[in-house]
């Protein structure tokens, strides 16, 4: 399952997170139908600071959804959650499911809100997007007919910390933007540029600083250089601890972001203590039926099974994907992946019949759901392809493996230690297939 982006605070402007959260109180308490709003934000300050005010003003309950590239339809969210009692529905992390693109190069969220814009009228909640300028300049060019139905949008977006020049926010926003490998470096050397201004600003601005180690971190670990993230992630787990508490969600992001980069270093029982951590506080804050506490199910049964402790994490598989299935539906894309991850669970027990439906069924999600030109098919087909090694039947597995390269060059990039694996899986297939060819040919003569 992805890896998430933990995000901070820095500085607010409260006059204006104080008059956005008046006039959706207005707005709210004096309409009985759905609404739509967004709210604009420039960093994770606002936000914050904005949620905190909303909670303490709004008459509703707040239900937060956390969208995706891989959960970028808000509709299927919205689904999720019964007509009664009212409650205001809050989608953040925009700016992370706009990276999900079409073939046009177009954000996939936009296509789901202008297609699906009539069923707002069968939704009694109250939906507020809470978006970062540039997401919400997306949303009101892609999605034009969705964006028009909304009732209002409230700017909440203050000045950035400084050093608040032109300059650092074009930077910003540069680096942003980058979506592709091709040009990951340049999105390295541009948030390496903006953590050198910030880390010698006065004051200094540690939660901001922060947000900055944490992107840095994600491209980073996007790239698989796992012992680069781990240390940014660990800066931005220090300060969220001393700035936060220990029971925050950012924080708990935070010790899963840490965690999934240990654990791809094979450190899995440092991972496991992290994922504890991380679990205990989702549980408290979010509930048992959330998305993000479901993922970090998934990530700990992860360890427990690279552990040998196969009953436990097929306990806990088995409670994230009923989690998932409730809230997300069952073709959901990251319902593929945790199939995939129990089906790995049955091969190592021997439950051949019932790894190959479940390797199968992941498949066909992930061609349905997000096609097969990203890494969770990439993924998938290494994962079938092991097993049909393990099974003795080479040719389907030098077949997957052959679309694992194809795929995986493009959307990993050659050097990323997943393609080096596959590669070493590639050549050890084909030379059994040529060594049983040599026997056969032998025998025959």
């Amino acid at each position: 399952m992805p890896n998430e982006t933990s995000e901070m605070t820095g500085l607010t402007d409260g006059t204006l997170i104080t008059e956005a959260v008046a006039r959706l109180d207005v707005l709210i308490r004096n309409t009985t139908s759905n609404i739509l709003s967004f709210v604009v934000f420039r960093y994770i300050a606002e936000q914050v600071a904005f949620l905190a005010a909303l909670r303490e003003k709004l008459p509703l309950p707040i239900t937060e959804c956390v969208l995706s590239p891989e959960k970028c339809d808000p509709f299927e969210f919205l689904a999720a959650i019964p007509p009664e009692p009212r409650v205001c529905v809050l989608f953040s992390e925009i700016e992370n499911a706009l990276s999900a693109r079409t073939e046009d190069d177009k954000p996939k969220l936009a296509g789901f809100v202008n297609l699906q814009r009539e069923r707002l009228l069968e939704i009694p909640h109250a939906v507020i997007f809470l978006v970062r300028e540039y997401g919400f300049r997306e949303i009101a060019t892609h999605a034009p007919d969705f964006f028009h139905w909304s009732s209002g949008t409230y700017e909440i977006a203050g000045e950035l910390p400084d050093p608040s020049s032109l300059m650092m926010r074009n930077i910003l926003g540069k680096a942003q933007e980058i979506r592709n490998k091709q040009e990951a470096e340049q999105k390295i050397s541009l948030y390496r540029e903006l953590l050198e201004e910030y880390e010698k600003a006065e004051p200094l601005d540690e939660l901001f600083i922060a947000e900055l180690y944490t992107k840095l971190g994600d491209v980073l670990d996007w790239l698989g250089r796992y012992e680069e993230s781990e240390l940014l992630y660990k800066r931005t787990l220090k300060i969220l601890e001393q700035r936060l508490g220990e029971e925050h969600v950012s924080t708990a992001a935070a010790l899963n972001n840490l965690g999934l980069a240990i654990e791809k270093q094979d450190r899995f029982l440092e991972a496991e203590l992290l994922y504890r951590r991380a679990l205990l506080v989702r549980e408290q804050l979010l509930g048992l039926e959330h998305p993000n506490t479901a993922t970090v199910l998934n990530n700990l049964a992860n360890v427990y099974e690279k552990q040998g402790r196969i009953d436990e994490a097929e306990t806990l598989y088995r409670r994230a994907l009923e989690v998932l299935e409730r809230l997300l539906g069952a073709e959901h894309p990251d319902i593929a992946a945790l199939l995939s991850n129990l089906a790995g669970l049955y091969r190592d027990k021997g439950q051949f019949a019932e790894a190959e439906s479940l390797y199968k069924r992941a498949l066909e999600i992930q061609e349905r759901s997000l096609g097969v030109e990203n890494q969770g098919a990439v993924r998938l087909f290494n994962n079938l392809a092991r097993f049909y090694y393990e099974q003795g039947r080479l040719t389907e597995a030098e077949q997957l493996l052959d679309r694992a390269m194809l795929v995986g060059s493009q959307t990993l990039g050659s050097d990323h230690p997943e393609m080096k694996n596959i590669l070493t899986g590639l050549l050890i297939v084909r030379e059994k297939i040529a060594g049983l060819s040599s026997v056969a040919q032998k025998s025959s003569s």
